[in-house]
């Protein structure tokens, strides 16, 4: 049985590309010249870690949530599956003066890489910026989405 739609590979790489064409476009102008580093998840930790670090950095994670099966067919291509999931990204801005501020600037690229947005197969809706707070010498600022995609069975 064939299935159409997009792989899980292909999933990752339709959120990541829109993401990072995102923040490496909109995000140098509002960090100095350059765009805050992001850690990706299947990137091994570098020596020194980002967090260890006195610049503005942000992390990337995906996870599924759901996958249903919505529609059986007794043909190829007429059973349907839908699968959710979120997208989360965690800022990091030195905590101190104009922290909120500055993150909430980085977290509005994040928001705006996502709501509305289509990438590949995949789609976005529920898109939420979150303030979170001073955590050590960083102030941390979160933007979720929720992202879907459907497959043919």
């Amino acid at each position: 049985m064939a299935v159409t739609g997009p792989d899980l590979e292909q999933v990752y790489d339709s959120i990541f590309g829109c993401f990072r064409t995102a923040w490496l476009t909109n995000t140098p102008t509002l960090a100095g010249g350059t765009a805050p580093e992001i850690e990706w998840p299947d990137m091994p930790r570098p020596e020194t870690p980002l967090s260890e670090g006195k610049d503005p950095w942000c992390r990337i994670a995906v996870k599924h949530q759901e996958r249903m099966l919505t529609t059986i067919g007794t043909l190829p291509g007429q059973g349907r599956t839908k699968s959710t999931g979120t997208v989360k990204v965690n800022i990091f801005v030195p905590a101190g003066k104009r922290g909120l501020a500055f993150a909430s600037r980085l977290g509005k690229v994040a928001v705006a890489a996502f709501e509305g947005q289509r990438a590949g197969d995949v789609w976005f809706t529920d898109v939420v910026p979150q303030e979170v707070g001073i955590d050590g010498a960083w102030y941390q600022y979160d933007v979720k989405a929720t992202f879907h995609y459907d497959n043919h069975l």
